[in-house]
């Protein structure tokens, strides 16, 4: 079973942003607010644990030697997939991509996108659709007792690939 955002040890993450800007990574990078677990994986993945000076978020931000890290996934309940569309009030269009999932009134009715990937990703570019928002949940295969970590994305390469990984 997954556990809520807030008793994750960490998250891992594809880029940094450095003067402002964002900038993509070829390996990955953990942050945490537990030194336990920024000296743990430090030791399982390498490079030093250095406080995050870039985005504020958690004292620990670990930029490791790894371009892979084997993972364990608890079940399918691991991986969520949501399409989100936000406007400047907030949450517009929440789906899995053919059903709502919120609000609760039109919960389970047809959400309308296209059913094809390709469709659904010309539909944001336009701003009228809704965009990937993926959220694995996964324990390091090294050291499955240092507890749950979470990566999000909202790569369209992830979720054409999202349903062979569930």
């Amino acid at each position: 079973m997954t556990q809520s955002s807030d008793e994750r040890v960490g998250r891992f993450r594809q880029g940094r942003l450095v003067n402002g800007r964002p900038e993509a990574l070829h390996t990955w990078r953990m942050t945490t607010d537990s030194v336990e677990v920024a000296s743990r994986v430090t030791s399982l993945l390498g490079s030093q644990p250095q406080p995050d000076g870039v985005s504020g978020e958690q004292e620990h931000d670990i930029l490791t030697e790894r371009d892979s890290v084997r993972v364990i996934l608890d079940g399918p309940d691991a991986v969520v997939t949501r399409m989100i569309l936000r406007g400047h009030k907030g949450l517009i269009h929440e789906c899995n991509g053919s059903e709502f999932l919120s609000p609760e009134k039109e919960k389970g009715q047809p959400c309308g996108c296209p059913p094809r990937l390709e469709d659904q990703k010309a539909a944001a570019r336009t701003g009228r659709g809704p965009t990937p928002s993926i959220d694995i949940t996964f324990r390091i295969a090294a050291d499955s007792t240092l507890g749950e970590f979470q990566f999000l994305t909202g790569s369209w390469q992830m979720a054409a690939q999202v349903t062979d990984l569930t």
